[in-house]
């Protein structure tokens, strides 16, 4: 049933084939998982209550919520203000120190943090403005001049891209663990994600531009290789954050991370104040009772450069946001992100939603589904084929060459 729907008591979800994939390579065992990715677990996990609220929503000709009537930048205001508050540091929440940008897509948003990581690394590490550079653009008559012309700025930065590409300057990227989904084909996203999708796009760039996709899952085995890797790029200037699935690799195979060795991680980026991007798209509400999981809120929740990215389908209508820090927000270049989304409805039913998967019923069925499937592979003797845990719960049922 790849892709197909199935109904489990007034619960619907999807089921899909998943390849596992360990140390960052691909094995040989087929995972069926229910219900965790990000388009089969629209709002909630086949949760029933978006698709009542889309049901009045046509009764009543609302458009989306009980707001229409509203002025859309008043929704979007009140809307933003009220994600904000999602952000697990409280201190920068109470402060009103985070940024909400919102898109239509996983890949979108998690393209928006991964550009703004780099340009915060950029600046802190004065990349492009260093003595190296500058000698550089020099030797080329191509230093930074008032009112230049546009086509000498091409020039200029083409130039720069082909010094990196030389190794003459180093320019810091985003870490990322490879064979793990970062959002798709578009957009520096594709970087982020493996599978190959990046292949096309880095025949024109002339290779990564913004994410280095190079360490293995964050499982405790792992340790020593993710921290040596880490280690080195931090002391060589190549690294400018970290993109990771705080809880669960789902698409690489259901591993879940070690918070231990998170920590350690958290510990490594610290000092030199590098950001940590939590893609949180497929484990929202569905582990360690709370909207975003135990990775945010417990490992990561005082980390001060925390940026949360989270998309769902909110009640058909796509919607993604991120939660950025003000302090890393400012390293864009003007104009270079702008939140303009062309619906409102998704807003408003994404904080209904937030609300609704921390209530402590909600999650007790959470729970209750999670301990189900455990005694179920304990009665089969399968508990050593069991994957994730909370709702990201899944069995390797079948090997890959059959």
């Amino acid at each position: 049933m790849d892709g197909g729907q199935i109904l489990v008591s007034k619960q619907g979800g999807g089921l899909k084939k998943v390849a596992m994939a360990e140390n960052g390579e691909l094995g040989g065992d087929i995972v069926h998982d229910l219900a965790t990715s990000a388009a089969t677990g629209r709002l909630g996990f086949g949760n029933p209550y978006p698709l009542i609220m889309r049901t009045v929503d046509n009764l009543m000709q609302t458009n989306g919520h009980k707001m229409f009537h509203y002025h859309a930048a008043e929704v979007q205001g009140y809307a933003m203000s009220e994600l904000a508050k999602l952000h697990p540091n409280t201190q920068q929440v109470g402060n009103k120190e985070i940024r909400v940008h919102t898109r239509h897509s996983g890949s979108e948003i998690n393209t928006t943090a991964i550009e703004i990581v780099c340009a915060h690394a950029a600046k802190k590490q004065h990349t492009y403005d260093s003595p190296k550079a500058a000698q550089l653009l020099k030797q080329n008559n191509l230093e930074i001049r008032e009112n230049e012309d546009p086509e000498r700025k091409k020039k200029r930065v083409n130039m720069l891209k082909q010094s990196e590409l030389k190794g003459f300057i180093t320019v810091p990227k985003v870490f990322a663990v490879d064979k793990t989904w970062a959002g798709g084909y578009s957009g520096a996203a594709v970087e982020g994600s493996g599978f190959k999708v990046d292949e096309h796009s880095n025949l024109h760039t002339g290779g990564e531009a913004w994410v280095k996709r190079v360490l293995p899952t964050f499982t405790a085995k792992n340790r020593e290789k993710i921290l040596t890797i880490l280690s080195k790029a931090i002391t060589a200037g190549e690294c400018a954050g970290l993109i990771v699935e705080p809880d669960v690799n789902v698409d690489g195979g259901m591993h879940p991370v070690d918070q231990t060795l998170l920590a350690e991680v958290r510990k490594l980026l610290e000092p030199q104040e590098l950001p940590i991007i939590a893609d949180c798209m497929q484990t929202t509400g569905s582990v360690g009772g709370s909207y975003f999981g135990e990775g945010p809120t417990k490992t990561l929740a005082d980390y001060p450069h925390l940026i949360i990215t989270n998309a769902k389908a909110a009640a058909i209508d796509p919607y993604a946001f991120a939660l950025i820090p003000a302090h890393i927000d400012d390293s864009t270049t003007e104009m270079s992100h702008l939140s303009t989304p062309t619906n409102e409805g998704p807003h408003l039913q994404a904080l209904v939603i937030a609300h609704m998967v921390q209530d402590p019923r909600f999650q007790a069925k959470v729970q209750h589904d999670s301990q189900k499937m455990e005694e179920i592979a304990q009665e089969y003797g399968m508990t050593d084929r069991l994957r994730g845990k909370g709702m990201n719960r899944a069995w390797v049922v079948e090997d890959a060459d059959r």
